[in-house]
């Protein structure tokens, strides 16, 4: 059914006449491939899946194949060498200080570094009024940056460091410099298809993918109603198949809430070091960080190792400034995680000189992903790599998540928040010494003390941190039971 409807709207935008027979469809598709950029070609796994009468079985789908490219070239494209263009933009809302966009051009030559193959040759922050123009740059200045360009032969493509470009603006750009353009969006998609490993991190990716790619179908100029109609189809079964995923979470969640194991949502901006900082605090293995931007795309749940108060960190994909909305809107499901924490670790790395600005960014987009204000106000904010800096700021704690400097004072202060987040206060059991009540208080409860209880030696005492909850559903499982404040 798909593949007549398609055929239909190709026709309808050609005015061409052709047999609806499996072999003129499949000429068809090449011939308006043929005018198409190649990021917005017809994918041939996609073409399939809409013209079958059955969908391809969920463990063969994969999203970003039917996605075709990713910004910036295919798959096997290699090496790509850029020249790297920094608007700096001098008036309004948008100025930027010299400092500010030499960080932020140092920040975007890290970008391009962390995918491999790809390097910067030349650098140039530009001064301008308006970086929405339609090519950016001023007449002259884009004359300067083709002859700057005619004097790099060996460059291959050419980075505009803005938030994103219009469509209009990439297709000025790249008739002018006769290279392909990408901007900051197009560069961290590149990055995110490149970690994308789990179902859920490549459905995720795909579906911040889809707006990047209908802009630049709504300025390529060419009749590709059918195209739209593929990407409305993707959609809708991206955001189907993420529900799906959703309520296993939920599932996950509900089982952690039942046996009222509090949890840590570690947030921080990209490569601040959650990963190694987890676990550091976790099972000890510092490696599973990488040097790397956006590392995790995933959550992941991993049991705190040393502290008396059992607790779950999770983990999930960082922040960066001058990303569109958009982007982090398709990973508003994974960060749910976040909203639904006891308690929230915020992580900035040290080392960064432009480490206030990136704190300040990641709370900006917790606010805006509508995390509760309470949750904010009670994060604890941990500044980590102290063993890259002899910097420590007042009033932060500092840590090394490979060096080991902080983590005890850090597990400390995690037991003491997660206490006051969830109730938890310090209680005394007296129970028969190898009784039910006894196994049932060991299980169930975070064990401080435990000893012979002094008037009956066949009765322990044992203090214990426990739940209001916890307290309650002991009262109501053995009536009696002897129980007192610390």
């Amino acid at each position: 059914m798909w593949c007549s409807v398609i055929i239909r709207l190709y026709q309808s935008a050609h005015h061409a006449r052709c047999l609806l027979s499996h072999g003129v469809v499949q000429t068809q598709q090449r011939a308006a491939s043929r005018h198409l950029p190649a990021a917005l070609q017809l994918s041939p796994p996609l073409c399939r899946g809409l013209c079958s009468e059955s969908p391809p079985p969920e463990d063969d789908w994969d999203p970003l194949e039917e996605l075709g490219p990713g910004p910036g070239g295919g798959p096997g494209d290699g090496a790509h060498r850029l020249l790297l263009l920094h608007p700096q933009t001098k008036r309004g809302s948008e100025r930027q200080p010299a400092e500010r966009a030499d960080l932020l051009l140092a920040e975007a030559a890290a970008l391009v570094r962390s995918l491999p193959g790809w390097r910067v040759l030349d650098t140039l922050r530009q001064p301008v009024l308006n970086a929405r123009s339609k090519t950016v740059l001023g007449s002259g200045q884009l004359r300067a940056l083709q002859e700057r360009l005619r004097r790099l032969p060996a460059a291959t493509g050419v980075l505009v460091n803005v938030q994103q470009l219009s469509g209009l603006q990439q297709a000025e750009l790249e008739t002018a410099l006769r290279l392909p353009v990408i901007d900051r969006y197009g560069l961290v998609l590149r990055i995110f298809r490149q970690h994308a490993s789990s179902r859920a991190a490549r459905l995720q990716v795909a579906l911040a993918q889809l707006p990047y790619q209908r802009s630049r179908l709504r300025a390529s100029g060419q009749h590709n109603a059918a195209r739209r109609h593929q990407l409305d189809l993707l959609e809708q079964r991206l955001q189907r198949e993420l529900r799906r995923l959703e309520g296993r979470r939920e599932l996950l969640r509900a089982g952690r809430s039942r046996s009222q194991v509090p949890t840590v949502g570690v947030v921080g901006y990209t490569n601040a070091g959650k990963t190694s900082l987890i676990g550091a605090l976790t099972d000890g293995d510092t490696s599973r960080g990488r040097d790397r931007l956006f590392a995790t795309l995933d959550v992941t749940a991993h049991r705190a190792a040393s502290s008396r108060l059992r607790h779950v960190l999770v983990d999930t994909v960082g922040f960066m400034a001058q990303l569109p909305a958009s982007l982090l809107e398709a990973f508003r499901a994974t960060l749910r995680e976040l909203a639904a924490a006891d308690l929230l670790v915020h992580v900035v790395d040290l080392s960064q000189p432009d480490r206030v600005a990136q704190a300040e960014h990641v709370v900006d987009t917790l606010r805006h992903l509508g995390l509760p204000p309470a949750l904010l106000e009670t994060a604890v904010t941990v500044g980590n790599k102290a063993d890259l800096t002899p910097d420590r700021p007042e009033g932060m704690l500092c840590v090394s998540a490979t060096g080991g400097e902080g983590l005890p004072e850090l597990s400390a202060r995690l037991e003491e928040a997660l206490a006051a987040a969830t109730g938890r206060r310090t209680m005394v059991v007296r129970a028969p010494t190898g009784g039910a009540t006894y196994a049932w208080v060991l299980r169930h409860c975070d064990l401080v003390s435990q000893e012979v209880d002094e008037t009956d030696p066949q009765l322990s005492r044992i203090t214990v941190l426990t739940s209001p909850g916890q307290l309650a559903q002991l009262r109501r499982q053995f009536p009696g039971v002897s129980v007192s404040n610390a």
